[in-house]
């Protein structure tokens, strides 16, 4: 049976830890790691935070003290090293991953999704700018320089998908939330009414998912007024157009084959029963007009 790290630590009778020793221990000690950090951050900034040590880690309190040592060292070393790599990371849900987020995502493609599609991206992303100009460099930051660089093409294409993948689950919420009466009458205004912006959005990822594909489709703040972009694969954003993204969906198949088959319309539709309005409308009142 596994014991606590805190547990652990009574019965070694350890003395003089440091902070960060002590939680390199407790994550090895429970052999994962759980990020306690605000989701919008890991869009803009890189982080400090460890690796989760492995599983095989998990430490009894019948191993000799040579080997507990040893792999606690081991694990301050690995703290260590990637804090100087600047590793980007997975963003911390504001659901709980297992339970999927309802009507949208069944728990098993929220896994997937989440757990190998998005993680991919991710580690293309931190394997791409270690070493480079880019591996201190703000998200947004390289997100806007990398645009137009034809030399730095699978940094951007890496940067657009572990960008975007954070703006989308930030959007959701099992069930969805409200939409506030401020936001619906700038909806009206723009589009004539909710029902037609969702009838316009779907188009654009119908269209896409018939012709391109895969890609994504995002209702942005164009300086102005409410724009919907869809940019075919590999993807892009409209953050290298200077314009604000306030809801964003993945069209590439691994996000609905799952759960819709190829039932788009079925999957934009449930999206919008899952979106986070009062989200959605904060990154719109923070626009500069």
């Amino acid at each position: 049976m596994h014991t606590s790290g805190k547990h652990l630590w009574k019965k070694c009778a350890i003395s003089h830890i440091s902070k960060a020793e002590t939680k390199c221990f407790e994550y090895a000690a429970h052999g994962r790691f759980q990020p306690q950090m605000d989701a919008e951050n890991c869009l803009l900034h890189r982080s400090d935070a460890p690796r989760p040590a492995p599983a095989e880690q998990v430490f009894h309190l019948g191993q000799s003290a040579e080997r507990f040592w040893g792999l606690h060292r081991a694990a301050i070393r690995r703290e260590t090293a990637d804090k100087k790599k600047g590793f980007y990371f997975l963003p911390k849900l504001d659901y709980p991953i297992t339970a999927g987020v309802w009507p949208l995502f069944s728990a098993k493609n929220l896994q997937a999704h989440f757990h190998f599609h998005h993680r991919e991206q991710l580690d293309a992303l931190n394997a791409r700018v270690l070493g480079t100009m880019w591996e201190a460099q703000p998200l947004d930051v390289i997100l806007r320089k990398c645009a137009m660089d034809a030399t730095q093409v699978g940094v951007h294409h890496a940067a657009v998908q572990h960008f975007n993948h954070c703006l989308f689950w930030r959007c959701l919420i099992p069930g969805g939330a409200a939409m506030l009466p401020d936001l619906n009458e700038a909806f009206t205004v723009r589009f004539g009414s909710i029902e037609k912006l969702i009838s316009l959005f779907t188009g654009h990822c119908e269209l896409l998912a018939r012709h391109c594909g895969s890609g994504w489709v995002f209702l942005v703040w164009a300086k102005e007024n409410f724009e919907i972009l869809p940019f075919p694969a590999p993807g892009g954003t409209p953050l290298a157009m200077d314009y604000t993204p306030l809801l964003a969906i993945d069209m590439f198949e691994h996000s609905y084959m799952m759960d819709y088959g190829d039932d788009v319309a079925k999957y934009v539709r449930n999206f919008f029963r899952a979106v986070n309005w009062k989200v959605v409308h904060q990154w719109w009142r923070s626009c500069p007009r």
